[in-house]
């Protein structure tokens, strides 16, 4: 068989230091080109995470934590965009994130999120 020549990397966003809300994925993996990139953030206010399930103080840039819906959708352009940026020219990224009830009244985030995907995504 042949081998794949695989260089894992995690993040976690916020425990480690690495903000993909501002800082640079492309940069924090050594400037090299992700062929994959699998992200699994908060399903918007579904379980709020900092200061809640991990630190003592809420992060402004959780996602768990946006002011409004239309916040966390611009929010998530910014980390989708991220992401892009950082893939290979044949590079994919996928994103593991469900839908959600609010009020009675069905959200579909990946819906949602994949309108706003970068163009060529």
């Amino acid at each position: 068989g042949t081998e794949e020549n695989t260089n894992p990397f995690g993040t976690d966003q916020f425990h480690n230091g690495f903000n993909l809300l501002k800082d640079s994925l492309s940069e924090r993996i050594g400037g090299q080109r992700a062929d994959y990139v699998f992200c699994h953030p908060p399903y918007s206010d579904l379980i709020v995470y900092s200061k809640e399930v991990w630190g003592n103080e809420a992060h402004p840039d959780d996602l768990s934590r946006c002011e409004s819906y239309e916040d966390f959708l611009m929010k998530m352009t910014i980390a989708m965009r991220n992401i892009y940026d950082s893939l290979s020219a044949n590079g994919h990224y996928s994103i593991l994130i469900g839908d959600i009830r609010r009020n009675g009244e069905y959200v579909s985030i990946q819906s949602d999120l994949l309108q706003l995907a970068p163009e060529g995504a």
